[in-house]
């Protein structure tokens, strides 16, 4: 559906109004071209610990044909070894790249090489004393630490930042978070340092409930007590409200996945925001994701 949009709004009359978001806005030539420059863009948990590499592999090969081109995608819960094959089941325009920090459980980021370039990318340790990952006992990189490329949009000229994120589920035996809402914090205080516009999303572990419409401190921290402040990031809410992760239904009714942005994050156009849901993705099974993944359209 987005993508029969963006090749037809030019052939649009004057005066015809499209609902995009919460508002309706008239369709002009001008409109036209800034829905071309929209961005999709695509965030999955795969499941590194409880899924079939080659199961997903093919799904992510009928999200490309039915949802896609993306533009710019963020994987968690990725296997080092599956990276690869990941990339390439979006197709051979696409490249990848694989965090260092995760263990079995690492970050890919990818883009659509025909839209982006990369001009960088980094890892997140700590940022102005605010630790986002920390070395365990064994010496290695306790969690995921938050990954960042800076790419340039081959069609505009301008430069973006694309955060993928996994925060942690807890903190050895602190069920309630405490290291996620440090986290939380950093995110909150990089953010503010940059320039750039951020695209910032995943396996946020946020326990957005849909009955209270209420999420953890986490949540709180990243755009405030009910999402209305003028925090930080601001998320990209998907119509309709989806729960988004299974996981023997330890959170339910929950959506811990997430779309969001930050910095200039009011300039930032929302064509298309939801939860992509396919018959029988839940419940899960061994070879499936426990997440659905979660795609917006984005115009920064």
């Amino acid at each position: 559906m987005v993508n029969m949009l963006k090749k037809t709004l030019t052939s649009v009359c004057l005066g015809l109004s499209l609902f995009v978001g919460l508002v309706f806005i008239n369709i002009t030539p001008a409109l036209a071209q800034t829905n071309q420059e929209a961005i999709n863009v695509l965030f999955w948990n795969v499941e590194s610990g409880g899924s079939d590499s080659a199961v997903i592999e093919d799904e992510i090969a009928d999200l490309e044909d039915q949802e896609g081109p993306f533009d710019l995608i963020g994987l968690t819960e990725v296997r080092e070894a599956d990276a690869t094959g990941y990339v390439l089941a979006f197709g051979s325009n696409y490249t990848g790249i694989t965090s260092e920090s995760g263990g079995g459980d690492r970050m890919v980021i990818v883009f659509n090489r025909d839209r982006f370039a990369l001009k960088q990318t980094t890892e997140l340790v700590e940022h102005k004393g605010v630790a986002l990952n920390f070395i365990n006992r064994g010496g290695n990189l306790r969690f995921r630490s938050p990954f960042v490329a800076t790419l340039n949009d081959r069609l505009t000229g301008r430069n973006l930042l694309l955060m993928v994120n996994h925060l942690a589920r807890n903190n050895g035996s602190n069920s309630q978070g405490g290291f996620r809402a440090q986290q939380a914090e950093g995110l909150v205080a990089w953010a503010e340092d940059q320039a750039l516009p951020i695209i910032m999303g995943g396996d946020l572990n946020l326990d957005f409930n849909l009955d209270s419409g209420e999420g953890n401190e986490s949540f709180q921290i990243l755009f405030g007590e009910d999402d209305s402040d003028n925090e930080e990031y601001r998320w990209i809410r998907p119509q309709p409200l989806v729960q988004t992760n299974f996981s023997n239904n330890r959170f339910p009714d929950s959506i811990l996945d997430f779309v969001t942005v930050a910095s200039q994050s009011e300039n930032f156009q929302v064509i298309e925001s939801r939860v992509i849901v396919r018959p029988g993705d839940f419940p899960d099974d061994s070879r499936t994701s426990d997440h659905r993944p979660v795609f917006a359209v984005l115009k920064p």
